[in-house]
């Protein structure tokens, strides 16, 4: 999955993660995230989370995927380097933002990849109606 011309100088695996076993990878050039499934899933659905992943990209709320593997379910995304939000109370800005972004993401993505393609989720309108005031 790692591009022919970088080389893996360390890999340290980091907390957290329920669905997913998560590694920083260190190369000469570039830093990324391996993300592996703690369980194994069928491979369509798998399939799914990749495509999924490729167009959050496309729509500019993702990283960048640079590969995967469907037989171990691993996924290899670029790190992104990124500062911490304020809190809601400080500044809804940030969040207000985020959820316009995923609520395009949501209303753009196939209908077939979506259990409810009428309803908006509850954080869209929460963020939305907070974000105003």
């Amino acid at each position: 999955m790692l591009p022919s011309n970088d080389s893996i100088v360390s890999i340290e695996q980091m907390k957290g993660g329920f669905a997913n076993k998560i590694w920083q990878v260190y190369t000469t050039d570039n830093r990324y995230i391996l993300r592996q499934k703690t369980k194994k899933v069928k491979a369509s659905s798998f399939i799914k989370d990749v495509e999924i992943h490729k167009k959050a990209f496309v729509y500019g709320i993702g990283p960048e995927l640079i590969g995967s593997n469907v037989h171990n379910q691993q996924m290899l995304i670029r790190y992104i380097e990124s500062i911490p939000w304020p809190s809601f109370e400080e500044n809804s800005l940030p969040y207000f933002e985020t959820m316009q972004l995923l609520k395009a993401f949501h209303e753009k993505m196939p209908s077939s990849m979506r259990i409810d393609r009428q309803s908006t989720y509850a954080p869209f309108d929460y963020i939305f109606q907070t974000g105003k005031k």
